[in-house]
């Protein structure tokens, strides 16, 4: 029984987490913790620095239900939406092969490709070759705030650290 878990956690870890072209850049889009540089580069600390973006065709909100069996959190995730969209950023991986960190810490969501033409650098550059990828949350974590998976502040407080770092660094308004 074991060998058989082990291979249906692997066959859905391969469905939430496709292999990359390691011949083209990595970036992820980042959009609540990951937008905070100390706690991205607790993940990898040779990540590149984030970038300011928009984000067309997804939803950020705090409906991304934890996984428990006591008291757990509500987080941030994003879901497709045809008519709405986010601010967050982009960074850059040195290697392809650190996605793993980044599958591991967020292995709660998938990581799925994002059209270029859904992404808008807010630094007037023009956006870089590569492959860009978003971690989805999984349609079964889909759950507003509660009593047993509230918003806790420490998370909010790293998110918000975040963006005010980006806005700073970045000179943005509003």
């Amino acid at each position: 029984i074991l060998l058989f878990n082990r291979a249906v956690f692997a066959e859905n870890d391969c469905a939430c987490h496709p292999l990359v072209n390691s011949h083209r850049p990595q970036y992820i889009i980042a959009y609540g913790s990951l937008i905070e540089t100390a706690s991205k580069n607790a993940t990898d600390r040779h990540s590149v620095e984030n970038k300011p973006v928009w984000i067309a065709h997804y939803q950020r909100g705090w409906f991304s239900k934890g996984l428990s069996d006591g008291f757990s959190t509500t987080y941030l995730g994003v879901i497709k939406s045809k008519t709405a969209h986010f601010n967050g950023t982009i960074f850059n991986l040195r290697s392809p092969k650190s996605i793993k960190h980044y599958d591991a810490r967020e292995k709660y969501y998938c990581r799925v490709l994002v059209a270029p033409s859904n992404i808008h650098l807010l630094t007037g550059k023009k956006l870089p070759q590569g492959q860009f990828w978003i971690y989805e949350l999984k349609p079964e974590l889909l759950a507003p705030p509660s009593t047993r998976y509230p918003i806790v502040e420490s998370y909010v407080d790293i998110f918000l650290a975040g963006c005010l770092e980006i806005e700073e660094k970045f000179h943005l308004r509003n």
